[in-house]
């Protein structure tokens, strides 16, 4: 899995009043092994981490900020935020969830050949 995390400004708003975001854009390459996987075990729809909505979001469907594997095979995604400092949150926690999502994927590769016998 390869990954790359931009931070880029934008201009969000009207032609009266605009306002100055983040947004942070997540690249991932996924191996052919664990896109294989990814296939396998139908894991496209796997939660890869909750999102807030994006500024002046006035939508309450938190499902729409819900970042999945899905969204990452189909290319670059960026998401907005309000200021450097939750552009910096947000690269943080994406970092930590991707590692999760590699170990993840990487769990998913082989069941494990095991038998346990125990008293309780």
């Amino acid at each position: 899995m390869h990954v790359t995390i931009e931070h880029r400004e934008d201009i969000q708003g009207g032609i009266f009043k605009k306002t100055k975001i983040c947004v942070v854009v997540v690249t991932v390459q996924f191996s052919d092994e664990e896109r294989h996987i990814i296939d396998e075990w139908k894991l496209e729809e796997y939660p890869v981490m909750d999102r807030n909505p994006p500024p002046g979001s006035d939508s309450d469907h938190a499902y729409l900020y819900t970042l999945t594997i899905s969204n990452l095979l189909r290319g670059p995604d960026a998401h907005p935020v309000a200021n450097p400092v939750e552009a910096k949150y947000y690269h943080r926690l994406l970092r930590e969830n991707l590692e999760t999502l590699k170990e993840y994927i990487g769990g998913n590769a082989a069941i494990e050949a095991r038998s346990e016998t125990f008293e309780l």
